[in-house]
């Protein structure tokens, strides 16, 4: 069975950039280079959310400047009192295989809130399903994370990574 990682983080940084890496290297992805863009699950997969004390280790799964697979939502900025979002939603099917979505989102100006966020997630979701039918889905699942931008640019991060590879 295939196992796909949800991993997230939150950064700061003195610049937008900083605080992205440092969202990533939350996450335990900072180290890897990404890998093209990776949406579907393949079949016999479990999806499984990382706990806190996990997301550190995915550094383990390869050495620095190796490529990772991954599905990324990413969001940073750094306009004060605003909350910046990333979320992450996916099904399966009985078989495993199944697709993710991902939504970043600016409040407010973008009319974005974790609810929106979530209803983006799902609709997005449920608009996949409607095309394809023929399958039996399960649950819809997601994680959303924010970080509101108190002065010090901020970004937040919410990844599914597949696996690494050798550079």
């Amino acid at each position: 069975m295939n196992e796909i990682k949800i991993t997230y983080g939150i950064g700061r940084g003195d610049t937008s950039v900083a605080a992205y890496h440092s969202a990533l290297r939350n996450a335990g992805i900072a180290e890897f280079n990404f890998e093209g863009e990776r949406v579907i699950i393949p079949k016999n997969s479990k999806v499984r959310l990382l706990r806190a004390h996990e997301r550190p280790l995915l550094n383990q799964m390869g050495e620095t400047g190796d490529l990772v697979h991954l599905a990324i939502a990413k969001s940073f900025g750094s306009e004060k009192g605003r909350e910046y979002f990333a979320g992450l939603g996916w099904v399966q099917d009985e078989e495993g295989a199944g697709f993710f979505v991902r939504y970043p989102g600016i409040d407010p100006v973008s009319m974005y809130s974790k609810e929106s966020v979530e209803g983006l997630i799902d609709k997005g979701i449920e608009s996949i399903e409607e095309v394809d039918k023929k399958r039996e889905w399960g649950e819809i699942e997601k994680i959303v994370i924010s970080k509101k931008c108190e002065g010090t640019p901020v970004s937040v991060v919410v990844a599914a990574v597949y696996k690494t590879a050798k550079f």
